[in-house]
C-alpha cells in the first residue's frame, strides 16, 4: 500500500467516524463502500490490523539488528553525557578559591579574600588587569 494511498483512507475513516448519524450521511457511506461491505467500522479494523502489522515488523527488525546495537546510541549518548557532567562538575570545582585563605597568608581586611589589601581588585578596580575586566564587561552583558 503507497502513503497516499494510506492517507486517502485515513481520510475516509475520519470524515466517517466524525459524521452524524442521519440518513443522508448512512446513505453516504454506503456509496463510499462496495456493495455495502466497507464501513467505518470495516476502516478501523484495518487500520488496527495494519497498525499491528506495522509494529510486529519493527519489533522483528529491532531483534534482528541485536539489542546490544539497537540501543547501542542512546547507551553511548548517556555515557558521554555523565562523562560531560562529572567533568564540569570537577572544573567547577578546581576553579572555585577555597572560602577561607590558608593559615599564614594574607588576608584583605576590606574582602577578607587571600590577598593583601593594597592589591584587592573590589577596592582598587584600576589594579585589575585588562582581560579580567573585559570578562567581566562579557558577562554583564549577558
Amino acid at each position: 500500500m503507497k502513503a497516499d494511498e494510506i492517507i486517502s483512507m485515513l481520510t475516509t475513516f475520519l470524515t466517517i467516524s466524525n459524521l452524524e448519524p442521519t440518513e443522508e450521511n448512512k446513505s453516504f457511506e454506503l456509496n463510499l463502500s462496495v456493495a455495502g461491505k466497507v464501513d467505518s467500522t470495516t476502516i478501523a479494523e484495518s487500520f488496527r490490523t495494519e497498525q499491528r502489522l506495522l509494529n510486529a515488523a519493527i519489533r522483528r527488525l529491532e531483534y534482528d539488528r541485536g539489542k546490544e546495537e539497537t540501543h547501542y546510541p542512546v547507551q553511548q549518548r548517556r555515557r558521554d553525557v555523565a562523562a560531560r557532567t562529572k567533568e564540569t562538575g570537577l572544573t567547577i570545582r578546581l576553579g572555585q578559591s577555597p572560602r577561607r585563605p590558608k593559615a599564614g597568608s594574607p588576608t584583605c581586611a576590606h574582602c577578607q579574600k587571600a590577598h593583601k589589601s593594597e592589591d584587592c581588585y573590589t577596592k582598587h578596580p584600576e589594579k585589575m588587569p585588562q582581560w579580567m575586566k573585559d570578562r567581566n564587561e562579557e558577562q554583564h552583558k549577558r
